[in-house]
């Protein structure tokens, strides 16, 4: 079972860049956002060869309302488990400031893609994303590229 936190006094991002196998981004949420509308954090899968590209939703999202809120994501690398259908799971926590500036934590866990099992880097991204980010993962046994990044959903 996942807690609130690994330790017993509040985080800051400071102390997440200090503890081995723990990756940790600070961003905000796009003010342009709407209500009704999502900002999801998503696994681009781009195919060798020049196959289609793909996404696999990680089932972190961001709701409109939370447009222009602070956010911080930790993820520990090597704290993984196996779900029931075989997939592998990393441990996260996602973070909120509220409108008094207080974080919310939320404990939930990063799908990892099947077919992908090694983290190889992370990396900001270029002016397409603005303050987004990338985490790559090298495939087990592919030349595809595997990628998060946030992308805009409209309403359901």
């Amino acid at each position: 079972m996942v807690g609130l936190s690994p330790f017993a006094r509040a985080l800051t991002l400071e102390d997440y860049h200090s503890v081995s196998g723990v990756l940790a981004w600070e961003t905000t949420v796009p003010p342009d956002l709407l209500e009704g509308e999502r900002w999801e954090l998503t696994w681009r899968i781009s195919r060798a060869h020049g196959g289609k590209s793909e996404s696999v939703d990680t089932g972190i999202v961001f709701p409109g309302e939370q447009a222009n809120r602070r956010i911080q994501i930790f993820v520990w690398e090597r704290d993984r488990v196996v779900d029931d259908q075989g997939g592998e799971k990393m441990k996260a926590v996602v973070r909120v400031m509220n409108e008094k500036g207080r974080w919310s934590d939320t404990p939930t866990w990063l799908p990892v893609p099947s077919g992908y099992s090694n983290l190889h880097s992370f990396m900001k991204c270029g002016e397409v994303m603005d303050d987004g980010w990338l985490m790559m993962l090298q495939p087990s046994e592919s030349k595809d590229a595997c990628f998060l990044e946030f992308v805009y959903r409209p309403a359901p």
